[in-house]
Formats: C-alpha cells, structure tokens, sequence
C-alpha cells in the first residue's frame, strides 16, 4: 500500500488513542463495569455493536479492557428468558423493545481469542446461550429463518431492505446471516470451554440458518439477496423485498455465498458505480434504486410511520438510503479480500481510508454518514464506533475478520 495510505492509518489510529479517556468511561448507574461510549458527543451511552466495534480496535492496539468490560455490562443485563438491551443509558434503558443485536458472541470470541475464556463465568455462557435461543423462540418466520421486530431493531435505521409496516414480517438477510457467525461464534466459545455437546448443537443452528439463506433468499433474477417479506395474514404469500441495500452482502461478508453468486454480486452491484461504488466508498442504497438519497436524516423513523404512532414524518432517524458509512466499507474490503478480489480491495482500502481520514482532519471528528457524491459530513458528529477499525485495515485485506470465523466452523462435524 501507499505511503498516503499509511499516513491515512496513522491518522485515524492516533485520533482512537487520543479520545480514549473521553469514550471509555468508569462505572456509574446501571453499568457497574467501565463501558465503551458510541460518541464523544453523539450516542453518550453504551450502545451494543457499536462498543463491540471500537472495542475491536484498542483490542488491537494491546487493551481488552475496552471491549472486555462492555460485553460484561451488556450481560449483566440479558435476563432469564434471553432477552437483552440494545442500549444502556446511565440510568435507563433507551431502546427496550428490541433484543440485543446479534454481534455479542462474535465480540465476546474475538476477546476470547486473545485473552482466553477465563473472563465468561458459568453464568456467563448460560446467558450467551439464553440470549440466541431467544431469538428462534420468539422470531421463527415462515420459512424457518429469523425476523426483525421492526427494521429499526436491525443495523440500518430506515433501510428499505428490511422495511415493513408490521412487526416480525421480513426475514431479513442480515439478521440471519449475524445468526449463523453468533452462533458459531459461541461454538467456539463452549469448545474452549470443554463442552464439545454444545459446541456441536450451535454448529447445527448454524449450518440450518445457513443452507435456509441460501435457498430461500437469494433471488436469481433479481442477482443478489433480499429479505422475505410475509404478511401477517394466514393464506397471503410471501414476496421478497426487492432492493439492493448494504445489508444483503451479508452472506458474502460471513463467506457462505458460493463463488459464482459472490462474482455476480461483486462485479454488477458492489464494484458499479451505478449501484454502491462511490467516489468516497461503497453507498448504503443502490445508486440505481428509486429511493437513493442523501438527505441528512432521510426518510422519516420508520417505528412513527403508523397511524397508531403519528404522522409519517414527526421524527427523524440515520439515513442508510445513499450514503457513505464506514461499516459497509468495511464489509467491502472483507468481501473482496475473501472472494480474490485483492486488486479491487487494495483500491477501496485507498479511497476509503484516505478518505475518513481527511474527513477526520477536516471535520476533527467522525460523523456518522458522509454524503456519497461529495463527501460532505450529514450526521452525528462525535462518533466513534467501527470508523476506528479503518486503522486496522490492512488486517481486513490479509485476512477477512468474518468469513474466516465461518469458513471451517461450518464444515467441522
């Protein structure tokens, strides 16, 4: 790689270390463990994947303690029958309808990995356990695959892709996708921990969700995968939800879509400019679709969409329609490094980082989204969250942080 590249790195590395005093915070309130903030301004709480992220990166730079103790707030809080909380304010939980995003067995391996399994006690594991038997007990769709409460539950705000008006209707690429790398996440977990029975029972839950995405959700003509939207009424036939958002790369991003899907999606969708290549990095939305935009809040929240919740657009929410966020990016470089597209992602290392970067420089802080056609900052500035892995970058072109946790875990008996 380049030296403006390196010096891209440098930038947004030392930019982690120096706000590290303001994002990681000690106990107080319902956290009783020092937790990782989402923001220095924005998101002043602990929010789950987005403490894993950043958690990732001080991981990287030689100190656990970041992600360790985050992931044991958040389990503090997982209660008897699974569920967890998405968002822990000091004092309050914030977002209590939704169960904990699937990204804490993942977190908690990837501590693992480095540190060992000592820090999971036995109640500990019970409550990884717990926490995804949740999701088949309470989300099971029609075709056997997972559900969303709401899109708002998931990893995109307003993304058309999972959007429905009624609750648990789509069966949603990405939440399945999160399942079968949670759930072979935690296998490796019980493995380290000498229960080999329960290692192999989350490698089943694993291999099922994963031939089901397969077969149900990809769609040939269409040319890539989409959520199942299924009416609540009993005899109404399910249809998928034909839009090409970042989160239906999620089987490319775990490694289980085979090679010639993988090259048709990499090579018309994720690589066109006309579809997620942008000058500044791959776009949320298809650039064809007819709902790309890159307004600052986007279309309205989706949850007041309804009648019962006021009008369409008394509040607004983070635009995943058109714009440039770090994650897919991030995604993108794991996609193409592990599908051989190594030119390609060396290129998209370039542009991206280069381009957070000088975002940094210019701004002096990350925003949460960046207009995809000119690179102006839209939304939430202060936060933290996945753009500090840009500083680990060339670690995602050596070795796909995801598709290699999958890869031979879902072969292995």
């Amino acid at each position: 790689m380049s030296s403006s590249f390196a010096k891209s790195v440098t930038t947004i590395r030392d930019y982690g270390l120096a706000i590290k005093n303001q994002v990681f915070s000690p106990p107080r309130g319902l956290l009783k463990h020092s937790f990782l903030q989402a923001g220095v301004t924005s998101y002043p709480v602990l929010v789950d994947w987005d403490a894993v992220w950043s958690g990732f990166f001080y991981l990287g730079e030689g100190d656990p303690a970041p992600l360790r103790d985050s992931l044991l707030n958040f389990l503090d809080h997982i209660g008897p029958d699974g569920k967890g909380q998405r968002r822990i304010d000091i004092e309050r939980y914030s977002a209590m309808p939704y169960q904990i995003r699937p990204f804490l067995a993942t977190g908690a391996w990837v501590l693992s990995r480095e540190i060992g399994t000592d820090w999971l006690d036995e109640s500990a594991l019970t409550k990884l356990q717990n926490y995804l038997g949740y999701w088949h007990r309470e989300r099971l769709g029609r075709h056997g695959l997972l559900t969303w409460l709401h899109v708002d539950e998931g990893f995109a705000d307003n993304g058309l892709q999972n959007w429905s008006w009624e609750s648990c209707a789509v069966e949603a690429v990405d939440l399945n996708c999160q399942l079968v790398r949670e759930h072979l996440a935690l296998a490796r977990i019980l493995e380290a921990a000498n229960d080999p029975a329960g290692a192999a029972r989350e490698r089943q839950y694993a291999r099922i969700l994963a031939e089901r995405v397969e077969a149900a959700l990809w769609q040939e003509e269409f040319g890539g995968y989409a959520g199942l939207y299924s009416p609540p009424r009993r005899f109404d036939p399910s249809e998928p939800i034909l839009v090409h958002g970042y989160s239906n790369l999620w089987p490319l991003w775990i490694g289980i879509t085979p090679p010639e899907r993988a090259r048709r999606v990499i090579e018309t969708l994720l690589l066109s400019e006309e579809q997620f290549m942008s000058p500044f990095g791959i776009r949320t939305l298809a650039k064809s679709d007819r709902c790309f935009n890159n307004m600052e809040h986007g279309y309205s929240n989706p949850m007041q969409g309804s009648p019962q919740l006021g009008p369409v657009y008394s509040s607004n929410c983070s635009n995943w329609q058109g714009p440039v966020w770090a994650l897919p990016n991030l995604m993108a470089l794991d996609i193409l490094s592990h599908y051989g597209y190594k030119a390609e992602a060396e290129a998209l290392a370039e542009k991206v980082v280069g381009f957070f970067a000088m975002a940094l420089e210019r701004d002096g802080c990350f925003h949460e989204n960046y207009h995809s056609e000119t690179g102006e900052p839209l939304c939430a500035p202060g936060i933290v969250s996945w753009s500090l892995c840009f500083a680990h970058a060339h670690k995602h072109l050596a070795s796909p942080r995801f598709a290699d946790l999958v890869q031979d875990a879902l072969l292995k008996p």
